[in-house]
């Protein structure tokens, strides 16, 4: 739902949501006991979604987040019917993402719980291992009445041989094997797959990485024409083991050998140039050797003067053009994707005259998009490795062709006793291993378990926190944080950004202990929100919360006077969720909305647009189901005797485009 909500206050504290108190019944206010329902979803009080959380706490966790968490893990049981058999229309698999059909015939009892089950390596199922994916064989229509289907279903290469088996009661009954295909054999193991770029240690280091089942001899190589890439580096390998997972599935049955992952720096780019490379193994079959060649955009340089555009998404997960995710709940995680390819082709307009337009009216160069930031909830793998692999093949378009910063979040890095919320097992016992394997960021140390971090980029400063590690005060994270904020030069990176998972502002009202949206977002106002104020911080980004909201530049629950043109002397920050990647919305608001919350929309799925110049930044917010913008947040900096590029030329034409396009929930306003 769109809209832009009343207003009250809820400025409230909870005692019984901080760290060291049990939340059982907590106090809260009148106001915030009733609320009209939003429309096209069910009115919810807050004593039922309490209790609704009370119970699935105590209960442990009941909801699916992958589709492979609802197949009965453990052995199968062998029942095989004489007549079944299953074929496929290709001998191998010769590359990710291709495509193949599965033709089941001869079942003479077909049942409505009858699942195609992909197992890789080809003998998993045997071992008690889950499948990598699966689909009910009553997808094609003539399966119920005739016993006999067939399906087309995309493969990734996961580097070993698979296999197609019949599964009868695996959707929460007691599973059997009915049928088995052959093994299908994997041609090319060694693929360079999952290559995704990544922000080096300094501005002039870009770092690439991929994947491949063998070590061998990986090397990347770059030049600025696709024809002369005379630099050659070589790349470090790493790999991860079942024995460095926390717990169960991701130590047994969703366990999969993650491969040979390589990982290049190439160094010492000049700024704001298109580089071209090829990634390859100088002891691999020719067909291996390199990778068709990608380009990317340097880092853009630092200060007030340039002008650079990044896009944003988090809690996203995987969806499968086959289908066989539709069911669960990420499958619009695929349009998601599409529409930031699409973005990425496309590039930004530019703020006015900055973009490039001629004074005799020609159209303004087009702005590329420099990075993506992704704030958490990744694949929601959740101990599932396969989901790994797709997403990545998944983003490939985007990440090969721009770098992706980062933030841990609860779904990679939870498991009790190792990680700040202790009861949590939201990671599936991948406890952070994968992802910090998959995703090495510019981490100040190489601590095994540390992950905040910070860079500049154009006229910003990023920070970005771990909220699934200690961020109280007196903890390292904390003490870095600090000491982070306090050493930007707003001269030189104007704008002033916080990254990280869980948001500190959510309109929510699940408070249960200890990890409820608002119980979490308390603790991290209490801990955090004086470090905003002192150090003028712009806007934080998180997500979490599955659904889009924006507040006003708010300080301890208040709006700040003229917070739509907010600037330093305001002291108020903008929060910014936009946990709408692809993961099932979560309609659970106040019955009133808090009086911060300026716009808010529980109904869509998308990602968002982030602008900035040195006096100005523009953030757009999408829907991916038709690429609209419904929701556009400016914020500007103080006056100055000089002015930057696109200052109030790119304010002005983005107050004309507000108002002739007509989009009431437009925020622009001068400082």
């Amino acid at each position: 739902m769109t809209r832009k909500s009343p207003r009250y206050n809820i400025n409230v504290e909870l005692e019984c949501c901080r760290r060291d108190h049990p939340c059982t019944s907590p106090a809260l206010p009148a106001q915030m006991a009733q609320r009209p329902h939003r429309a096209g979803l069910s009115a919810m009080t807050l004593a039922t979604a309490v209790l609704l959380a009370i119970l699935g706490f105590v209960a442990g966790d009941m909801q699916y987040h992958n589709y492979l968490e609802k197949f009965p893990s453990g052995l199968l049981p062998l029942e095989k019917e004489h007549d079944v058999s299953i074929h496929y229309n290709a001998t191998s698999l010769q590359h990710s993402g291709d495509w193949v059909e599965v033709s089941v015939q001869g079942v003479a009892r077909p049942h409505r719980d009858d699942i195609l089950a992909l197992y890789a390596p080809a003998d998993a199922h045997l071992h008690g291992a889950a499948p990598v994916k699966y689909e009910y064989v009553r997808a094609d229509a003539r399966y119920l009445k005739h016993g006999h289907a067939t399906l087309s279903l995309r493969l990734i290469n996961l580097r070993v041989d698979m296999r197609f088996v019949l599964v009868r009661g695996g959707d929460g009954g007691t599973p059997k094997l009915v049928g088995e295909g052959p093994v299908l054999p994997n041609a090319n193991p060694n693929e360079l797959t999952g290559i995704h770029l990544m922000p080096g240690h300094r501005p002039v280091d870009m770092l690439v990485q991929w994947t491949t089942r063998d070590v061998g001899e990986p090397f990347v190589r770059f030049g600025t024409a696709p024809d002369d890439l005379r630099f050659a580096i070589p790349a470090t390998t790493e790999t991860y083991s079942r024995r460095e997972m926390c717990g169960a599935p991701a130590s047994g049955a969703g366990w999969l050998d993650p491969g040979a992952l390589h990982t290049a720096v190439m160094a010492g780019l000049t700024p704001d140039t298109r580089y071209y490379y090829v990634v390859g193994d100088a002891q691999g079959a020719p067909h291996e050797r390199t990778s068709a060649p990608r380009s990317f955009l340097s880092h853009p340089g630092v200060g007030p003067h340039l002008s650079v555009s990044v896009l944003g998404v988090a809690d996203q997960g995987v969806g499968e053009p086959d289908g066989a995710l539709a069911a669960m709940e990420y499958q619009p995680a695929l349009a998601v994707a599409a529409r930031m390819l699409a973005d990425a082709r496309a590039g930004h307009a530019g703020f006015g005259a900055e973009g490039g337009g001629d004074a005799d009216g020609r159209a303004p160069r087009r702005q590329p998009y420099r990075m993506v930031l992704h704030n958490g909830d990744i694949s929601y793998a959740r101990g599932y490795g396969a989901l790994w692999d797709t997403f990545l093949f998944q983003q490939r378009a985007v990440l090969e062709a721009m770098p992706a910063a980062t933030s841990i979040a609860n779904h990679e890095r939870d498991w009790p006793g190792q990680a700040f919320y202790r009861t949590s097992d939201d990671s599936g016992g991948e406890c952070g291993v994968p992802y910090y394997k998959r995703f090495p960021m510019p981490r100040p140390n190489l601590a095994p378990d540390q992950a905040f971090y910070s860079f500049d980029f154009g006229p910003a400063h990023f920070a970005v926190m771990s909220s699934e590690h200690d961020y109280t005060a007196g903890s390292p994270q904390h003490l870095w944080l600090a000491g982070d904020l306090a050493a930007v030069d707003r001269e030189r990176t104007p704008w002033l950004i916080l990254m990280g998972h869980r948001p500190l502002y959510i309109d929510a009202n699940d408070f249960y202990w200890p990890t409820g949206k608002q119980t979490t977002a308390i603790q991290l106002q209490t801990a955090l929100e004086y470090l905003l104020r002192e150090h003028a911080v712009d806007l934080v980004l998180a997500g979490h919360h599955h659904s889009y909201q924006r507040t006003c530049a708010v300080h301890k629950g208040r709006c700040m006077k003229h917070s739509h043109g907010h600037h330093r002397s305001h002291h108020g920050t903008v929060h910014v969720c936009f946990g709408h990647g692809g993961a099932d919305l979560t309609p659970n608001g106040f019955d009133e909305t808090p009086t911060w919350i300026d716009y808010e929309n529980m109904e869509v799925h998308g990602h968002i647009r982030l602008h900035m110049n040195g006096t100005h930044l523009h953030m757009q917010a999408l829907e991916s189901a038709g690429g609209t913008v419904f929701d556009e947040l400016w914020l500007t900096q103080p006056q100055k005797k000089h002015k930057h590029r696109a200052g109030a030329e790119g304010l002005q034409a983005a107050e004309q485009a507000a108002r002739t396009s007509g989009r009431a929930d437009a925020r622009v306003a001068a400082a």
